[in-house]
């Protein structure tokens, strides 16, 4: 197949050798680098290089600290609190449990009306499917009442057939 402006071309309908630009293809697939050869080994030994090149350009971050203003501010406000008062397990399980609470307010009052609406909804999915229910059961009562109904009718016409069926016959004797 031939490739225009980076579309496929596909055949049309019911004819074998007229083609059109496919636009919704996706574009032919091109090699990686143009002068690579077309064995696995020379591909390999031409990417190789181009690895190299990058990673030398490339330079390794540095991973020495250098001392600023707001490390030292910080360090020296920490070294402070910890001279202050030293944070005890009491403190610390007491502070847990006040932020535990007024998250567990703060909860209620937000997930309050969300349950309450739930709740509502519940109740008229449950009212929703008993209605359901109910409409099936009558539905397939009046089905086995339709069925009933037919084979009493396919009876009756056979009789009546029948009878005109004999009145004909009287009526030519």
């Amino acid at each position: 197949m031939r490739d225009i402006r980076n579309g496929w071309l596909e055949a049309e309908p019911g004819r074998a050798r007229k083609w059109r630009l496919n636009p919704r293809a996706p574009p032919r697939p091109r090699p990686p680098h143009p002068q690579m050869g077309g064995s696995r080994k020379a591909r390999n030994s031409a990417v190789a290089p181009i690895f190299r090149q990058k990673a030398e350009k490339a330079q390794a971050p540095s991973l020495e600290h250098s001392p600023s203003d707001s490390d030292s501010e910080m360090s020296s406000q920490a070294a402070s609190d910890r001279a202050e008062a030293p944070l005890t397990r009491r403190d610390m399980k007491g502070f847990l449990a006040d932020i535990r609470k007024s998250v567990a307010e703060e909860l209620d009052k937000k997930l309050g009306p969300i349950m309450e609406g739930m709740a509502d909804l519940s109740a008229r999915t449950q009212a929703t499917e008993t209605k359901m229910a109910e409409a099936m059961e009558t539905v397939q009562a009046h089905g086995g009442e339709l069925q009933a109904l037919r084979e009493q009718l396919r009876s009756l016409e056979e009789s009546n057939e029948d009878l005109n069926n004999r009145s004909r016959r009287n009526n030519i004797r």
